[in-house]
């Protein structure tokens, strides 16, 4: 902590807005920021958040990415998107998205996300079905491409039931 009281009182308001939830550098100088603090006092407070550890944009992404597709599968540009949105460099998230949602599983988690998504549109028309499932899947980041091959599996599962 430093000896400046002003600084100290900063310091402790980004200590518990961290363990409210993790942020990244950038999110937390934003969140100071809208509090009203000057400057030179928010750069100082992130900086000595990443040196004590408690801010670290690399282990935020990773356990954000993590988290997003243990709760929900999506597509590697939303959670790029969300990623950049929270002011996480595009090496970083590219990094990161490499290793924990790499480009060849990304059939395999389209075509899980489509399966749990079509069991809200099951008493739909076909096309109806195979349109909104579409749009539920490229809202969650997929590819038009990965989606259509995800509907068209779930549309063959429809069949055959």
């Amino acid at each position: 902590m430093t000896r400046d009281p002003k600084e100290a009182r900063v310091q402790a308001r980004a200590l518990r807005m961290l363990a409210a939830r993790p942020r990244s550098a950038a999110e937390l100088a934003s969140a100071l920021r809208r509090k009203g603090i000057e400057e030179p006092v928010v750069d100082r407070v992130v900086e000595w958040c990443g040196r004590l550890g408690y801010v670290d944009d690399d282990r935020f992404a990773e356990e954000y990415i993590r988290g997003r597709l243990a709760r929900n599968p999506q597509g590697r540009r939303r959670l790029e998107q969300e990623l950049l949105a929270r002011g996480i460099p595009r090496d970083t998230v590219k990094r990161h998205l490499d290793r924990l949602a790499p480009q060849e599983e990304e059939d395999e988690r389209c075509l899980a996300a489509a399966r749990a998504g079509a069991v809200r549109y099951r008493d739909l028309a076909p096309e109806v079905r195979k349109r909104r499932l579409l749009g539920y899947l490229m809202r969650r980041g997929f590819t038009p491409e990965t989606a259509l091959r995800a509907v068209a599996q779930v549309d063959t599962d429809f069949r055959a039931d």
